[in-house]
């Protein structure tokens, strides 16, 4: 038996057993170490983290990678992305538009954060002042 062809040969070192792994019995070992050790890291930063209680009727949803948060406020819910407020107005047809989006209808208040989000392209929301 060649070592190429097994895939683990014990051999003996002055009486103690010494495993002899080739190349690709290593590489396969050390990536599952890391593996695990990585999965374990997350399970147990998971398992430490507590969620964020939300008000009552609050949605939060992230799109294209900008937070969108919805409070429900009367008569218009306030909308915010990445926590600044985006003038959000009803229209008598009980749809909404955006300071942004201001010659279109949208039937959700998502739907036209959404629509703004895609119209900032990138760009940081300022702050609209009441």
């Amino acid at each position: 038996m060649t070592l190429r062809s097994s895939l683990l040969a014990l051999s003996y070192y002055e009486g103690s057993p010494v495993v002899i792994m080739d190349r690709r019995q290593v590489l396969r070992v050390g990536v599952l170490g890391l593996t695990l050790l990585g999965t374990s890291t997350g399970v147990a930063q998971l398992a430490a983290a507590r969620p964020v209680p939300l008000p009552a009727g609050e949605l939060i949803d992230v799109y294209l990678g900008r937070r969108i948060r919805i409070r429900p406020a009367l008569p218009v819910p306030r909308v915010f992305i990445d926590d600044v407020e985006l003038h959000v107005m009803l229209l008598n047809t009980s749809g909404y538009t955006t300071q942004l989006n201001h010659y279109q209808t949208f039937s959700t208040p998502l739907l036209a954060a959404r629509a703004a989000v895609n119209g900032l392209r990138g760009a940081r929301l300022l702050p609209f002042h009441r």
